[in-house]
């Protein structure tokens, strides 16, 4: 067989058709999708005489995958005091330093675990703790869709101290 070198293919899916010339046997299209597909694409060539070749029409499925974007989890050390409230927050952004507003973070310590929504970039949470402790906390991103961002953990301090700045007073009645 002797490759076609003369004509014309078209490209086309959804709302896009672009054509470019046949060379060498070869129609090549080069072009940069910015959302997820998955459609029909159909591919038609066209002659330049059909003294020499016929159109031909042949179609075959696309699918556009977009690769899960890796982002950033910042979680502080969190310090407090027994029986007070302890506020404890994540913050997850893109790479380009975007916050993300979907998806969930879990914050895990000793004897205690919470998941809270991601909400413009931010989990947030407060908790009393009821006992010291000095250990670690860890964060954990989980999105709504991992086609859209990979999971993502930090791990950092955490201590929580008694209280030793009470005051006792005490009274001695004198007469």
């Amino acid at each position: 067989q002797v490759p076609v070198s003369k004509g014309s293919v078209m490209f086309s899916v959804g709302e896009f058709s672009q054509t470019v010339s046949v060379e060498d046997g070869v129609a090549t299209l080069s072009y940069v999708f910015t959302e997820k597909l998955n459609d029909t694409l159909t591919v038609e060539y066209t002659p330049i005489s059909l003294d020499d070749y016929y159109g031909s029409v042949n179609t075959t499925t696309i699918i556009i995958t977009k690769d899960s974007e890796n982002v950033t989890l910042i979680l502080s050390p969190i310090t407090g005091k027994i029986n007070e409230e302890v506020t404890i927050t994540a913050s997850i952004a893109t790479k380009d330093n975007m916050p993300i507003n979907e998806g969930q973070v879990t914050f895990t310590t000793t004897n205690y675990e919470e998941t809270v929504n991601v909400i413009n970039g931010t989990a947030t949470i407060t908790h009393i703790f009821t006992q010291t402790l000095n250990n670690t906390i860890t964060a954990t991103y989980t999105p709504e869709n991992l086609e859209d961002y990979n999971p993502q953990t930090n791990i950092t301090t955490i201590t929580i101290i008694e209280d030793n700045n009470e005051l006792k007073i005490e009274f001695t009645e004198t007469t």
